[in-house]
């Protein structure tokens, strides 16, 4: 089976939604080629062949796209290396530059006999588009299916079309009116589209009235809960720190350094792509209670986790930041609930992430900033109950999340769809 994906991002070991790429199709029986729209360089060990259209060959008027091919998959290559997702935590002017950045892809030339050409090479049996809310990827997206003529499934994580949403900008609201639209357009080019949590599944069935269903990470757990502790506790969060999570992670290290007063117990590692200002790196990081770090890659991500004994999943709470990811479901979770760590989640109520590991009981989530000291110091003074959730932890991944039922799902999905 040929599987073309159409996707904003970078399939790489270290961006979100390369991550999630990699997590679907790493194993998976077929042949894939990839369109993406991000500068930089594939890493992964699924897929060889690839198209690339970017922002800087729109705005400069260079020759639009170019097609990458390698002979092996690029994460085997000697020197490839992921840079991750680098976008800054606070971009200022971001609405009215995403207007700007449309307005130059509404005139230019994309549509190329390079473009058609790669896809018709390619015949594809499946095309797999994510949903993102960047009226040029969606564009592409119905302009692959309608030169492809095959099935299109779709992916979204996010809340993307909802009115759920905080801003006193009117340039924001233009956008997402913009988007909106867009989306509408896509949703009925798209054949099926999964979600993450199901409280997305039944809004966006009554938005788009597509067939949909529900697909979240899975994992290997291949880590034995972690028992072996000792001070100081390590505490570890990877992921960005954007959406006002770093202010989260404020807490956690203010906390640390209470319980630190009377000697060392815990110190937290943050391990992020993101950019931050000086002020966030200093509110986040202190050198001696908590320690900010560059991302790494997945499989240097699973080695530092044997190393440490609580992983972190945050939401912050201010109420954009609330409308924005009520219905995300972090991809990171998974990844914390396969680490072997007792896993933390601190957010707030009614947030979709968080309430699934609340309701089964996965984790130990801390629902106000005022529970964050209260909650936190009783882990680090109890290596019981540490070892505990690690195990509750393990033991409900292992049921939920492992990688061979979203593989018997998805290839029974593409077979009925061809």
């Amino acid at each position: 089976m040929k599987i073309l994906i159409v996707s904003y991002e970078l399939w790489d070991g270290v961006t979100n939604g390369g991550n999630v790429l990699s997590n679907i199709f790493d194993g998976f029986d077929g042949e894939f080629a990839q369109i993406f729209c991000v500068s930089g360089t594939p890493y992964n060990k699924v897929c060889k062949r690839y198209f690339q259209i970017t922002d800087q060959m729109v705005i400069h008027r260079e020759k639009m796209g170019r097609e990458l091919v390698f002979d092996d998959y690029p994460a085997n290559i000697e020197g490839a290396n992921p840079k991750g997702d680098t976008r800054r935590t606070v971009t200022y002017f971001r609405s009215s530059l995403m207007l700007l950045r449309e307005m130059a892809w509404s005139v230019s030339k994309w549509k190329t006999k390079e473009l058609e050409k790669f896809i018709l090479d390619f015949k594809p049996d499946v095309i797999f588009a994510p949903c993102n809310p960047i009226p040029h990827v969606l564009k592409i997206q119905r302009y692959v299916k309608k030169i492809a003529k095959c099935p299109m499934i779709s992916y979204v994580y996010d809340d993307i079309y909802s009115l759920k949403k905080f801003s006193l900008s009117p340039v924001y609201w233009l956008n997402h009116f913009i988007n909106r639209k867009h989306i509408r357009r896509v949703f009925k080019d798209y054949d099926f589209v999964f979600t993450m949590t199901e409280k997305q599944k039944s809004e966006y069935e009554r938005y788009f009235k597509r067939p949909m269903g529900i697909l979240r990470k899975s994992g290997s757990f291949e880590n034995e809960p972690r028992t072996n502790i000792a001070y100081p506790v390590k505490l570890i969060y990877a992921g960005g720190v954007y959406i006002n999570r770093w202010k989260v992670l404020k807490e956690v290290k203010n906390a640390l350094a209470k319980i630190n007063k009377e000697g060392k117990k815990a110190e937290l590692h943050i391990y992020t792509a993101n950019k931050v200002s000086k002020r966030q790196e200093k509110a986040m990081a202190d050198g001696d209670n908590s320690f900010l770090h560059s991302a790494v890659s997945t499989e240097e991500l699973k080695e530092l986790y044997k190393n440490s004994h609580i992983a972190l999943h945050v939401e912050a709470f201010s109420l954009k930041s609330r409308l924005d990811t009520r219905l995300s479901f972090s991809t990171k979770i998974v990844d914390c609930l396969e680490s072997g760590c007792a896993v933390v989640a601190i957010g707030p109520k009614g947030q979709a992430g968080i309430e699934y590991l609340r309701e089964n009981g996965a984790a130990v989530c801390i629902s106000s900033k005022k529970e964050i000291l209260k909650e936190i110091s009783k882990l680090i003074n109890s290596f019981d109950i540490i070892k505990e959730y690690a195990i509750f932890a393990e033991d409900f991944g292992k049921r939920e999340h492992i990688k061979k039922n979203n593989k018997e799902r998805l290839d029974k999905l593409f077979k009925d769809m061809t």
